[in-house]
This record gives C-alpha cells, sequence and structure tokens, in this order.
C-alpha cells in the first residue's frame, strides 16, 4: 500500500464451525488500498477508527545501525527522501551566509565538492534522476509522456513503495502542467508524472506529506514550489523553509534508519561543467565530510537502485554510486573472493548490461497496442509483448543501434510461450543469421548462450505451446564477455533415444525458478489449498459474490473486489482484449462504485454477466494477466533479487496474495523488512534458509495481529514444513496441511 492511505482489514475468514466449505476463506488481501475517494465510505463499513488506523501501521523502533549493507557499502535506509532545488551556483550556495541552515547540514552530514547536473534547462534533469535518461529533452515543454521503466516503477513493482510530493500541485494525481502564474507548480519540475507507469496514488501534493514520518513510503521525492525551490524565490526563502518543512524530519532520520537527500537540479547558467550542491543527513551518514569524488544526477539514481537492489537504468547502469559517505560496521568486501563458486551463477554478474533494453523494437504484430514490442525491453517484470493471437509465424526484433559481439540472449515468457522459436542476428535488417533453434521450448525463462553478432536480434516463432499467440514479459540481449560462464547451450534437436528410466525430477528440472509453468503450477495449488480448500484454483475463474466486507463483489482467481478498483482494471483488461464481451457494459458501473461497498447499476445481472464471461478463455485469460502484473510477478521478480529459489519465491507470493504489496508492518513489504532487520538476504550473502525462517517468522506475527489470520498454519504446516524438510526448490512429491486438512502433490 502506498501511503497515506491506512491498512484495511482483511476479509478473510476462520472457516465456520463444522467444516470447510469450498468459500470458507476466500478473500482478499488485508492491505489492499482503496481509492482516496472511497477511503472514508470503507473505513465507516469497517468501523475503524482513526487511532485504530494509526496504530495497525505500527512504528519503525529507533536505531542508529541500517538493517542491512549492500556489497558495496550502501545502507539500506527505512526511508529515504530527495529534495530538489533548483538553478543555483554551488558557490551561492556553500558557505552562503543566505543559507545557514543547508549549511548546517552539510556539518551534520555528508556534502559534495564535485557533484554535476546532468543539461539544462530544468526538466531533463528531473527525467534523469528519476529514469536514467533526459529521453533527449532539452526543453522546458509539457507534457512529455513516456512508458519506459523508472525509479517509481521498479520500486513499485518489487515490493518497495513510492510517493512524489510536489507543493501547490492542483490535486492529487494531477497532471497539470501548471507554471501559469496562477499557482507555484511548474509540471517541468516533477519527473515521476511523465510516466505512465508511475500511478496517480504516486503523484500527491505536498500537503500530503506524513507528519508521522513512520509512514513515508521506502522513497519519497518532494518538489517545492517555485518560490521555495529557490527557481523564483531567494536562496533565503528556500532555505528558510528547507528549515521550517524538514529539520523535524533530519532529526528523526539520524535514529529512525533513514536520510535527507538535498540537491539542485542545475547550476545558474548554461556551462557544461553544471556544477551542483548536494548533501546527505542522516543515520549512519558520516559528519561533516565532503566528498571531493565526481558524481551526478545519475549516481543519486544509482545509489538508490542499488539501496534497494534494484537493477540500473540507463545512464546509472554505467554511473558511479555514491560510496564514500557512510558510517557503516560489517560492510562486504568489495572485491570478488579469490576462489570461484563451485556452481555457476543464473545470473549475470555485476556489470553486465542488456543491450536491448529501451532499444526500438519491430514485430511481426500485437495483440492490442497496450501489449506492443516495446514493453518487451523496458526492463519491467509486469509489462509484456503479445503477439495476435491464433497464427503460429509471429517475431519481435530489436534495434541494438550498432553492429555488435553477442553472448546471450534471455526470454521471459508469459503463459503464451513458444514450443518452436529461433534466435537470429542481422547487420541490416533483411538478411538473417540462425545463432539458436529449438523445437521443444516449455515457456518459462529461457537463458540460452549464443555466438555470432549484428545490430539486430529476433526472436521468430513457429509454433505456438498454448492456443493463445505469443508473449514475452522481457527479451534481453547481452554483449560478449557479459558473463563469465554462459549456460550450456542446448541441443537443437532432441535425443533419438530416449532415457531408460523417466526423470526423477519435474518438468522444468529440479532448480527452476517458480517462472517454470509446472512450478508455477504448484504454487497456484499451493494458494487454492488455503484460500479454497481446494487444489483447484481454475474452478474459481466463475466465483463471485459479495461477502459482506464492504468492498462490494468479490470474484475471481484472487477475489477482484468491485470496490478497491481491482475489477475495474480486470474487465477494462478484458474489453482491451476483447471489445463488446458481456461484462463491458458494466464499466460505467464499475467506475462509479470503485471505493464503495454499492452495487448500483450492477444488480440484478452482474453475476450472471460474470458467470458467461468466466467461461470465456480470454476472460480467464484476463483474469490470468491482472494476477500476474499485480502480485505473482513483482513478488517473483523481488524474491529473485533477493537471490531466493522457488520455494523462497513462493513464500513471497503467497504472502502478498494474503497481506498485500504495501509498506505497513503487516503488508508484504514491511514483513521483508522486518526478515531483513533479522537475517541477510542471499543477495547480501546470507544463508538463504536462515532468512527463509526469519520471513515466515515475520510472517506469522504479522497473521496473528489480525483475528482473521490468526491462523497459521499456512506458513506452520505447508511453507515451513517444505523449508524443514530442505526443498528449496519446491520439487514434489509435496506434502502439507492448511486448517487441519491434508494435501498431496505428487508430480
Amino acid at each position: 500500500m502506498t501511503p497515506p492511505y491506512p491498512p484495511l482489514r482483511s476479509r478473510r475468514t476462520e472457516p465456520p464451525p463444522g467444516g470447510h466449505g469450498a468459500h470458507a476463506r476466500r478473500g482478499e488481501r488485508s492491505r489492499r488500498a482503496l481509492i482516496a475517494a472511497g477511503m472514508s465510505v470503507a473505513v465507516g463499513l469497517l468501523g475503524l477508527t482513526a487511532t485504530a488506523m494509526a496504530s495497525s501501521a505500527g512504528t519503525k523502533g529507533a536505531t542508529a545501525s541500517p538493517a542491512a549493507v549492500t556489497a558495496n557499502g550502501i545502507p539500506q535506509f527505512d526511508h529515504v527522501v530527495v529534495v530538489t532545488e533548483e538553478n543555483k551556483f554551488y558557490e551561492d550556495v556553500v558557505g552562503s551566509s543566505n543559507a545557514p541552515y543547508i549549511n548546517s547540514l552539510a556539518a551534520q552530514g555528508a556534502s559534495f565538492s564535485n557533484m554535476h547536473g546532468t543539461t539544462h534547462p530544468s526538466q531533463g534533469n528531473y527525467i534523469a534522476l528519476f529514469s536514467g535518461s533526459t529521453h533527449g529533452v532539452n526543453d522546458d515543454d509539457c507534457p512529455h509522456d513516456y512508458t519506459s521503466d523508472n525509479l517509481g516503477n521498479q520500486l513499485l513493482t518489487s515490493g518497495h513503495s513510492f510517493v512524489g510530493y510536489s507543493e501547490d500541485l492542483p490535486a492529487d494525481g494531477s497532471k497539470d502542467c501548471g507554471d501559469d502564474g496562477s499557482n507555484g507548480y511548474a509540471r517541468k519540475h516533477n519527473g515521476w508524472v511523465n510516466f505512465t507507469n508511475v500511478p496517480a496514488t504516486s503523484n500527491l501534493r505536498y500537503s500530503r506529506f506524513p507528519t508521522d514520518y513512520s509512514k513515508l513510503p521506502d522513497v519519497s521525492f518532494v518538489t517545492p514550489n517555485l518560490d521555495n525551490d529557490m527557481h523564483d524565490g531567494t536562496v533565503k526563502q528556500g532555505d528558510a523553509w528547507l528549515k521550517k518543512n524538514f529539520d523535524g524530519y533530519v532529526q528523526w532520520a539520524k535514529t529512525h534508519n533513514s536520510a535527507l537527500i538535498l540537491t539542485w537540479d542545475e547550476d545558474d547558467g548554461d556551462d557544461s561543467d553544471n556544477k551542483i550542491a548536494t548533501m546527505v543527513v542522516g543515520a549512519n551518514v558520516k559528519k561533516g565530510v565532503t566528498s571531493s569524488t565526481k558524481y551526478n544526477h545519475y549516481s543519486i539514481l544509482r545509489t538508490l537502485e542499488d539501496m534497494y537492489g534494484l537493477p540500473a537504468l540507463g545512464s546509472a547502469a554505467t554511473a558511479k554510486p555514491i560510496t564514500d559517505i557512510w558510517d557503516v560496521t560489517g560492510t562486504p568486501p568489495t572485491t570478488p573472493p579469490t576462489t570461484p563458486p563451485t556452481t555457476p551463477p543464473t545470473t549475470p554478474p555485476s556489470g553486465s548490461v542488456n543491450l536491448a533494453r529501451g532499444k526500438p523494437t519491430s514485430t511481426s504484430s500485437t495483440e492490442s497496442t497496450s501489449y506492443s514490442g516495446a514493453k518487451a525491453v523496458d526492463g519491467s517484470a509486469t509489462t509484456r509483448w503479445a503477439s495476435k493471437e491464433g497464427s503460429d509465424a509471429q517475431w519481435i526484433s530489436v534495434d541494438l543501434g550498432a553492429d555488435t559481439a553477442l553472448s546471450r540472449v534471455k526470454l521471459t515468457w508469459e503463459s503464451a510461450y513458444g514450443k518452436s522459436y529461433k534466435i537470429q542476428t542481422s547487420t541490416d535488417g533483411s538478411t538473417w543469421t540462425t545463432a539458436y533453434s529449438t523445437t521443444t521450448g516449455n515457456g518459462g525463462t529461457d537463458d540460452l548462450a549464443i555466438s555470432g553478432h549484428g545490430r539486430y536480434v529476433r526472436m521468430s516463432a513457429s509454433q505456438r505451446g498454448t492456443a493463445y499467440g505469443y508473449s514475452l514479459y522481457e527479451f534481453e540481449v547481452y554483449g560478449a564477455g557479459s558473463t563469465t560462464t554462459p549456460p550450456t547451450t542446448p541441443p537443437t534437436t532432441p535425443p533419438t533415444t530416449p532415457p531408460t528410466t523417466p526423470p526423477t525430477t519435474p518438468p522444468g528440472g529440479s532448480s527452476a525458478d517458480l517462472t517454470d509453468p509446472h512450478k508455477k503450477e504448484i504454487a497456484m495449488e499451493l494458494v487454492s489449498s488455503a484460500e479454497n480448500s481446494s487444489l483447484d484454483w481454475k474452478s474459481q475463474y466463475t466465483y463471485i459474490e459479495d461477502i459482506g466486507d464492504g468492498r462490494g463483489y468479490t470474484a475471481g482467481i484472487v477475489g477482484f473486489c468491485s470496490g478497491t478498483g481491482d475489477m475495474l482494471d480486470l474487465v477494462r483488461h478484458y474489453t482491451d482484449l476483447k471489445p463488446g464481451n458481456v461484462l463491458a457494459a458494466y464499466l460505467p458501473a464499475l467506475e462509479k462504485v470503485n471505493g464503495s461497498a454499492s452495487h448500483t447499476g450492477l444488480d440484478p445481472n452482474f453475476e450472471a454477466a460474470w458467470h458467461t464471461a468466466a467461461k470465456d478463455t480470454v476472460f480467464q485469460r484476463a483474469q490470468n494477466d491482472e494476477r500476474d502484473r499485480v502480485y505473482f510477478n513483482p513478488a517473483v521478480s523481488q524474491a529473485m533479487t533477493d537471490g531466493l529459489h522457488a520455494l523462497g519465491q513462493f513464500a513471497y507470493y503467497d504472502a502478498i496474495v494474503m497481506h498485500g504489496p504495501g509498506d505497513d508492518a503487516t503488508s508484504f513489504g514491511g514483513i521483508r523488512k522486518t526478515a531483513m532487520k533479522k537475517a541477510k538476504t542471499p543477495a547480501q550473502g546470507g544463508n538463504e534458509t536462515t532468512y527463509l525462517n526469519a520471513f515466515l517468522d515475520a510472517r506469522a506475527a504479522a497473521m496473528k495481529t489480525e483475528e482473521a489470520h490468526s491462523d497459521t498454519s499456512r506458513v506452520d504446516t505447508e511453507q515451513r514444513v517444505f523449508l524443514n524438510n530442505g526443498n528449496l526448490n519446491l520439487n514434489p512429491p509435496l506434502q502439507w496441511k492448511v486448517y487441519g486438512d491434508p494435501y498431496t502433490i505428487n508430480d
């Protein structure tokens, strides 16, 4: 959940006396956010007082020690606030008598004598700081809109939280250009609003900045108005505003594992040096130090991405992260061990670059404008390219911009995968050379070693693995030398002689990730055993009822709700895939009831229409898509970033399904943070079993804070059983119990 919205009670209920009905525990995540317009209605229906809601969020304990430290020695803060001021030379600020508070921040923390803006004029700097690229912007025109990845989207899709706060923003979520004299807001100083994958709920007025700092998101960006950011006002005015608005947070941050980053967009000229003032103050920041290392906006972005385990975007990938101002102990060594690991890495080593990210694409077809080729190279695990349905011969190609020596291609398939396909390269886009070929594709993730070179790389498919078309979450390309131990290329044809004994591991291999179709099916069945008292999760496509929890109708495989927005998103997606479907006529009504328990415009025929739609394979696919976009993909992506195998990936997914992807103490993000204070993730050099035990402990503790979740058997007699058995890969046979009921998966 994104602050400042409070958490909601779970609709999940314990089994009724006398048995476990098919929908006895049917329900939704306890942390799904209601839209602001419906909050007062939901609170009234749930009987929550403001005091109760505030106490349920919890307060992080005071500590001067970070929860964890990255491999390059950067503290992993609970909260970071980034404030950007405007158009001042370094000398106008540092040492100036007009900026006593700002200079006191330098004394309380760290400052930089060699920090630089990215470009001129202002707007490109804000976009670069937020996304790793100026996107070619060299003006202050409005609007600019992009679909590419950015820090906000990275955080929100990986179990973290982000909000941008703008002073004098006309309204929450506004895309107004501003700067017209009517108020002090200017969109050119708001980097996040330019990206369509950052939701409106992360674009708030500065008046919504929490006064209870423990309720801040993981990362906040703050833009003062044109007077207080020194654009129209003076340095003295901006200095006074910063002291009034942020000194309380600064003092709190020092003892609450948090930090403030104060920077400027550019200097007050048009020179290429573009030297700017920057200060960092908070917990685990050296006091009174001045770094002379040359840094820039991309360095700040890279530091934040490293801090939260995110891939570096654009120019941040080659920027130097800030590592010389932190006061931490137990920092892992920055040099690799002299003895190589006994098993090859499953992901590219640090420093490798996906050459395809953000590059131009061409496709044979697209299912709709929502699934363009660009979605397969945007670095996001929640967006995808999809071809039209019903056609075997389809392709997608990416233009790397120059002839390049190549070593690897990585395909991350949605459920619509290619059974027969080729990876081809070309120097001119017309003559193609086959670098890899298979007729036995089975979906999931294909990490392929190739050789050769080319400017263009193409996945050309000739046989579908499903009744749909083809769909890729990511199409990644790596240059020669970008991985030290490439995976072995599978044979292009299956062996002519079958093995004399059947394999002892399930399809996908014993170490397959949860993205493997077989492992994903296991995950769906495990969740269904707790949600529906049945392994048959597909029977829930037709489910719909109002369970009286104040969220209107609950329906489908993960409990989409008419009152919380995700049912509306689902029906919109279904209508994109199949215009004129039986539910499309209810879109206006779903928009009106969003945020409430009302059935106005839905009754009396909506349930019957849902049952009709549920027989349509396109609607079933739409439900799968939304489940994956909101819950499965973010959970698995975060687990992979944390270095977890299939069991850990499932533990994250099950937690998001029940608790939601929020950041308060009993949502997924808060549970993960609690675990990381007890043990390091494998990606941080920790032991996987130790970390997962800490995560399950934190999960069980969070469940016990709410009566509806007090039965922790889905943790204790399911996930903990697998962990105690050492089954980190979640390989069958699996035996477990939930609410006392036994279940088995044999293969």
